[in-house]
């Protein structure tokens, strides 16, 4: 059953979801190779160990109610990320700002979609609980319109 909105004319406002906000992990530029602590000309295998260590270091399950751990574990899992592969490690290397913007970029879109995403979400789940409490109130009535009759 479509549900009436005329009793409730806040309804409509109430089923638009406000949508999902993530603030940016990155909000600020990094430099890869500081976040791990090695140069620019550092091997694949100084890559790799340099992350391991750090994630390690940084680890939300390591250090559990630490929001700067977070972040930094964020940080040093997107440096590694753009290190590894030698393509983007090449693009930042080429021109750093430039990779850093489009890696910015790149987040803000994803996020972006996320939260609209999560703001269907959030009007499918207010539909489905007024539908439930429409329905709800109708077999109420019903029952209540019977009850009466047979008195």
């Amino acid at each position: 059953p479509q549900p009436a909105s005329a009793p409730f004319p806040l309804l409509p406002f109430l089923l638009r979801g406000r949508g999902f906000r993530a603030s940016t992990p990155l909000a600020r530029p990094m430099d890869p190779y500081k976040v791990l602590g090695i140069t620019n000309r550092s091997s694949d295998g100084e890559i790799k160990k340099a992350f391991y260590k750090a994630a390690k270091k940084h680890h939300p399950d390591l250090n559990p109610g630490d929001a700067h751990a977070k972040r930094k574990f964020q940080e040093v899992t997107a440096a590694y990320e753009m290190l590894r592969d030698p393509n983007k490690r090449a693009a930042y290397d080429a021109n750093p700002a430039q990779e850093q913007e489009r890696q910015q970029a790149q987040q803000r879109q994803q996020q972006e979609q996320h939260g609209a995403q999560y703001g269907q979400y959030q009007q499918q789940q207010a539909q489905q609980t007024w539908n439930t409490a429409t329905t709800d109130s109708e077999v109420l009535a019903e029952a209540l319109t019977e009850f009466v009759e047979d008195l």
